[in-house]
C-alpha cells in the first residue's frame, strides 16, 4: 500500500508547482515589497513568460503604476471634487488599500439589500522622521536582514547537497531561488522609492488639521458603478503623493538591469520546472523539493510579521496605515452618505464628487438640501470638535423624507459604532489633536 502510495506521489510530483510557476502576482508584488519596505523579507517569487516581457522592458516611471488586474483605476478626490486615473495602483494594492475581500454581512439590513454596498476605509498618518531609529540600533531591520542571509545560505548549502546525491534538475531550481533571494536583497538595500510633496507633508505633521494642515478623502474604484468602494484618509498632501503623483526610484539603470537578470532567473526557473515533468527517476522529486523550499520562504516571511508587525509598505514615506473592518451598507446613498461625514477640509463644492456616482437631478439636489438642513448631519460632519450629539435632529432642521431619513440613520449608525468611532478617534488624535496649546513650528 505504501509503494503504491508512493508512486502516486512520483507521478503527480512533477505537476504540483504549476500552479505557481504559470501565474504572474507574486513578481510585481515582491518589485513593491522590496522597493517599499525596510523592515521585511521577500519570499520566493515565480513568474511566467508574461513576467519575462515586463521585467526585460521594466519602465521604472511605470514600475508601480499598474495594478494586478491591470484595468485603470479611477480616484475621486472629495476635497478638491476632481476624477483623475490612479497612480501607483500596485504600491495601492500591496498596501491592502484596494483588493481587500470582506466577509458576508451579519446585518439582516444589509445582507438582504438589493444593492448592498461595502466601504473599504484606509487611515493614513505621518509618522516623525527624527523618531526612526537608525539601521546599526534597529532590532527588526537586523532580524530581517539576518532572516534574509539565512534563507540564502540555507538555499546554497541545500543545492549543493542534493547536487552531491546525484540531481541536476533540483539543484538549479534551489540556485534559480537563491539567486532571486540575493536580487531582492540588493533590490532592498540600492533602490529607495522618491515621493512627491515631502517639504508639504512635513509641514502638515507638524501644523496638523487644527490650523493650516488640509485633510482629504480619495474614493477608489474599478468602476462608479462597483458595490465596493475603497477609500483613504489622510493629509491632502500626502494623498496626492499616494494616488496622484507617481512614485519615482532612486538608482534607474541599476534598477532596469536587476530586473532584466531576475527576468532570465524566472524564466529558467520555469523551464526547469516544466522539464521536470519528463523528467525520470529521481529528478521527479526537483518539483516538491522547489515546492518545499518556496513553502518555508513564504512561512519565515509571515512568521517574521507575525512578530515584528504586518508589512509596512508606506514606511519609506513615511506613514502609518490603519484599516477598519468592512462597512456593510444597504445601499449606495448611504454609503455616499457616510463617506460625507468623514473628516475632509473641503475646497471645492461638499457634493462635487457625487457626479460620478450619482445624476445631478433633482432628486439628488432634495437629497443634498435636506442633509444639509439636517442637524444630525451638521453635528456629525463638525469633526473638528470630536463631541457632536447625533442623537437628536431638533425641531428647526428640515424635515427629511422617510428614505433620507433611513439613509442617514444608518450612516450615523456606522458612523458611531464602537469599531468605526474608536479607529476615528485615534486618527483625529494625530491629525487634529485637541491639546490646550500647540505651538507653531517653523519647517526649515
Amino acid at each position: 500500500m505504501a509503494g503504491d502510495f508512493m508512486k502516486l506521489l512520483r507521478l503527480i510530483a512533477p505537476w504540483a508547482p504549476i500552479p505557481l510557476f504559470a501565474e504572474n502576482l507574486r513578481v510585481r508584488h515582491g518589485l513593491v515589497s522590496a522597493v517599499m519596505t525596510r523592515h521585511s523579507v521577500s519570499e520566493s517569487m515565480t513568474g511566467s513568460i508574461h513576467d519575462f516581457r515586463q521585467l526585460w522592458n521594466m519602465d521604472y516611471l511605470e514600475l508601480f503604476g499598474q495594478s494586478r488586474t491591470g484595468r485603470p483605476l479611477a480616484v475621486a478626490s472629495i476635497r478638491h471634487g476632481n476624477v483623475f486615473d490612479l497612480a501607483n495602483a500596485a504600491i495601492i494594492e500591496v498596501a491592502g488599500i484596494i483588493g481587500r475581500h470582506s466577509p458576508l454581512s451579519v446585518n439582516p439590513k444589509t445582507a438582504t439589500a438589493l444593492r448592498e454596498t461595502v466601504v473599504y476605509v484606509s487611515l493614513v498618518t505621518p509618522t516623525d522622521p527624527a523618531s526612526d531609529l537608525s539601521r546599526l540600533s534597529d532590532s527588526e531591520w537586523w532580524a530581517s536582514a539576518s532572516l534574509s542571509v539565512s534563507e540564502i545560505v540555507f538555499t546554497v548549502g541545500l543545492a549543493i547537497l542534493v547536487a552531491r546525491r546525484g540531481l541536476e534538475i533540483g539543484p538549479a531550481l534551489l540556485i534559480c531561488i537563491a539567486v532571486s533571494h540575493v536580487l531582492t536583497v540588493a533590490l532592498r538595500l540600492c533602490v529607495e522609492p522618491i515621493f512627491r510633496n515631502q517639504t508639504t507633508a512635513e509641514s502638515d505633521r507638524v501644523e496638523t488639521a487644527r490650523r493650516d494642515a488640509a485633510l482629504d478623502i480619495h474614493v477608489i474604484a474599478e468602476s462608479w458603478n462597483s458595490s465596493k468602494i475603497s477609500i483613504v484618509c489622510g493629509y491632502s498632501s500626502q494623498l496626492h503623493a499616494l494616488t496622484n503623483i507617481p512614485v519615482r526610484t532612486s538608482r534607474p539603470l541599476f534598477l532596469k538591469w536587476l530586473c532584466r537578470v531576475l527576468a532570465v532567473v524566472l524564466t529558467t526557473q520555469a523551464a526547469l520546472l516544466a522539464a521536470t515533468t519528463n523528467a525520470q527517476g529521481n529528478e521527479r522529486w526537483s518539483t516538491l523539493l522547489w515546492l518545499a523550499v518556496y513553502s518555508l520562504s513564504w512561512l519565515l516571511k509571515k512568521g517574521l510579521h507575525l512578530l515584528i508587525g504586518p508589512e509596512r509598505v508606506l514606511e519609506k514615506q513615511p506613514e502609518n496605515l490603519q484599516f477598519m473592518e468592512p462597512l456593510h451598507f444597504s445601499g449606495r446613498r448611504a454609503a455616499l452618505i457616510f463617506i460625507s461625514m468623514l473628516p475632509v477640509s473641503p475646497r471645492a463644492n461638499r457634493w462635487a464628487w457625487w457626479d460620478v456616482f450619482l445624476p445631478d437631478n433633482d432628486r439628488r439636489r432634495t437629497l443634498q438640501e435636506e442633509l444639509e438642513g439636517s442637524p444630525k448631519f451638521q453635528a456629525a460632519t463638525r469633526w473638528k470638535e470630536q463631541d457632536g450629539d447625533l442623537s437628536n435632529e431638533g425641531a428647526s432642521g428640515i424635515k427629511l423624507s422617510a428614505s433620507s431619513s433611513d439613509q442617514l440613520d444608518e450612516a450615523i449608525e456606522v458612523l458611531t459604532s464602537p469599531a468605526c468611532k474608536e479607529k476615528l478617534k485615534q486618527y483625529l488624535d494625530i491629525v487634529c489633536p485637541t491639546g490646550p496649546s500647540l505651538p507653531r513650528t517653523t519647517i526649515a
